[in-house]
Parts: structure tokens; C-alpha cells; sequence
């Protein structure tokens, strides 16, 4: 996972493999409050601050806590890309209302 800040600087956390594979196929966005995030698959978890730019691993428990709200998931789809209007397998994210 790459995370590109507004001034070019990256930041990388290697995740688990996925991609397609049963077991880590998908990795879902919630909402934790203010601007911390969660990026949550089978094997992955991973807390985002969005404002302080930086991310680092957590324990997959942080998942069951009833204040997070489900933004959409990254999945590797076999289909129509919708932004690009082409048929592909592809990773791409889907938002909540259309997961």
C-alpha cells in the first residue's frame, strides 16, 4: 500500500498477499471518526490518519467496533470499469452504496 502526500512524498506498507486469491480477495474502507480511517481484508488491518499522513498496522478485532462506518471496498472485479468504460479484471473501489 502507497500513500502519496500533496507534496509528492510517499509513504509504502507492505499488505498480505490478495489480488483475486480466495481468503484476501478485497480490502474494505471504514470511516473511525475525525480523520482516522480503517483498511480491513482477511489478513490485513491497517489504521490510516488522514490528517497526520501516516499509517500503520492494528489488530483485526478494531473491526467489530460499532462506531465504524463502511466507505466502500478495493476489490479485483471482472467487468465494467465505470470510469473508464472498459471491460477488465481489474482492481478498483467500489463505494459503499454500490458494493
Amino acid at each position: 500500500m502507497t500513500l502519496i502526500l500533496p507534496g509528492g512524498t510517499k509513504r509504502s506498507l507492505p499488505l498480505q498477499d490478495g489480488g483475486g486469491v480466495v481468503g484476501n480477495n478485497a480490502l474494505s474502507l471504514y470511516f473511525e471518526g475525525h480523520e482516522s480511517f480503517l483498511l480491513l481484508s482477511e489478513k490485513d488491518c491497517v489504521h490510516i490518519d488522514a490528517l497526520k499522513a501516516i499509517f500503520k498496522r492494528c489488530q483485526p478485532a478494531r473491526a467489530n467496533a460499532q462506531k465504524l462506518v463502511r466507505v466502500g471496498r478495493f476489490d479485483w472485479m471482472n467487468g465494467f470499469d465505470p470510469p473508464h468504460g472498459a471491460f477488465r479484471f481489474a482492481f478498483r473501489f467500489l463505494p459503499a452504496w454500490d458494493a
